[in-house]
């Protein structure tokens, strides 16, 4: 299953960069905090980039997770760990832990 969600990709607002929003200007995700905190205004708009780089972040993760799959096939990276090092396989396993958690199809 995956989860509906405003296309990408997203943007800070022109004017309020803690603000996220759409191409079409559709309003994706707003910054809750004290905008007169000198301290609090800096994590406020760094959250707003992380946010506004998810869905480019979605799909390269997709696409690398496309990438090892055909280098080694799915049954190499989960049955045979001759294939890969322990290491290797926790990565791929964040990485798919990772993508369903964005498709929410993490219980």
């Amino acid at each position: 299953m995956t989860a509906q969600h405003t296309p990408g990709p997203w943007r800070l607002h022109p004017v309020n960069d803690t603000a996220v929003i759409a191409m079409d200007g559709t309003g994706v995700a707003g910054m809750a905090g004290d905008y007169d905190d000198t301290d609090t205004w800096p994590i406020m708009e760094a959250n707003a980039r992380l946010i506004a780089a998810a869905p480019d972040m979605l799909a390269a993760c997709k696409g690398l997770l496309d990438i090892i799959y055909d280098s080694q096939g799915v049954a190499g990276w989960h049955m045979n760990g001759a294939l890969a090092t322990w290491d290797e396989f926790e990565d791929v396993a964040a990485l798919e832990a990772a993508i369903s958690k964005a498709e929410g199809s993490t219980p």
